[in-house]
């Protein structure tokens, strides 16, 4: 899956400079010299060294006091977005159109809300339960082997947006962070520990806080684990939404990979539910109330329901009664037969 993002018109040109952190100064191929506005507070590494092609948004408006915009600049024949401000106008177009589905459930998208005393993020996801409030980060910092890392400089503020999210977290809200990769050749994205230390150790601690962290530039591998593939994890609480009922678990999976009709996911998630020996009249029950071995049954029909080829599970009967392993993992081998599937069982026992 490719996500484009498409420019109205770009004027190419060289870049001979850029500084007081806004300015850049760019020759055309007319040979005229403008000054164009850099639209990134970053350190813009890798990308600003002079002599790049570059190119150029021109505004109509004359009360603009510069009409340039330095948009991309060429990295080694890679494509780099330097204008950070558009991360968020991509990644609303990408909410709207379904591309994160891990946040598709919503019905109103409110921008630039407050958050904790002083502090705002970029959006805030309203549906009938509770708001998920999003934060948005452009990545156009390139290493090597398609790393893409953030931030390129200390960044306080950076550090204050996890900080929000982390206290949201901790106080049973849904926050997540969205790294929205601006570079062509990024694969991955990573806190950039040498760059900001403070920044990698507050995001460590707001992931281990629950808050949900996604990369527009890894919208391959989200799709196979969503699809192709299945992960059930040691520690059910690892695999599972524990703030959610047990058919939203399975019924997101569906939402994933486009589902839409209520009626239909649901009567899918209690067909699943029923597969694995759930008591449907629990369907409706959050996960913390259920069993050790219940939990690990729910989770393996969240991963199961959207039929992967191939699923991993890591010391599923960990920490469950010898009877209640065997139920089990008799259940994983008949579904494995059923579904004609193939299962990593990775055990000590």
């Amino acid at each position: 899956m490719t996500w484009h993002w498409d420019f109205d018109s770009l004027e190419p040109g060289i870049l001979q400079k850029r500084y007081k952190r806004f300015l850049a100064d760019v020759t055309l191929q007319n040979g005229e010299v403008v000054v164009a506005h850099c639209p990134n507070t970053g350190a813009m590494r890798g990308c600003q060294q002079p002599g790049s092609k570059v190119w150029l948004s021109r505004s109509v408006n004359p009360k603009r006091k510069l009409a340039w915009t330095l948009e991309l600049v060429e990295d080694n024949g890679d494509l780099v977005c330097v204008h950070s401000v558009l991360a968020n106008r991509v990644v609303e177009a990408a909410l709207h159109d379904g591309i994160l589905p891990e946040l598709s459930d919503f019905n109103r998208l409110h921008r630039e809300v407050n958050l904790g005393a002083n502090s705002r993020v970029d959006f805030r996801l309203d549906n009938n339960a509770s708001p998920t409030w999003v934060e948005v980060k452009a990545v156009s910092w390139c290493v090597a082997g398609g790393l893409g890392q953030f931030p390129d400089a200390v960044s306080v503020r950076a550090r204050k947006h996890v900080h929000e999210l982390a206290a949201l977290a901790s106080s049973g809200g849904r926050g997540a962070l969205v790294f929205c990769a601006f570079h062509s050749r990024i694969e991955r994205i990573a806190a950039a520990l040498e760059v900001d230390p403070e920044y990698a150790e507050a995001l460590s601690q707001a992931v281990q806080a629950g808050v949900e962290v996604y990369g527009l530039g890894e919208a391959r591998r989200r799709m196979l684990m969503r699809t192709d593939w299945g992960i059930v994890y040691q520690n059910a609480r690892d695999g599972l939404r524990m703030k959610v009922s047990a058919g939203a678990n399975v019924g997101e999976r569906l939402m994933a990979v486009g589902e839409r009709n209520y009626g239909d996911i649901r009567h899918q998630a209690e067909d699943w539910l029923t597969r694995v020996e759930m008591d449907i009249a629990r369907m409706d029950d959050l996960p913390a109330t259920f069993s050790g071995g219940m939990q690990q049954r729910l989770q393996i029909a969240r991963n199961l329901v959207t039929k992967p080829r191939l699923v991993f599970m890591d010391e599923p009967t960990s920490g469950l009664d010898v009877s209640v392993q065997a139920r089990l993992l008799d259940l994983v081998r008949g579904l494995v037969s059923t579904l004609g599937l193939a299962c990593i069982v990775v055990t000590h026992d």
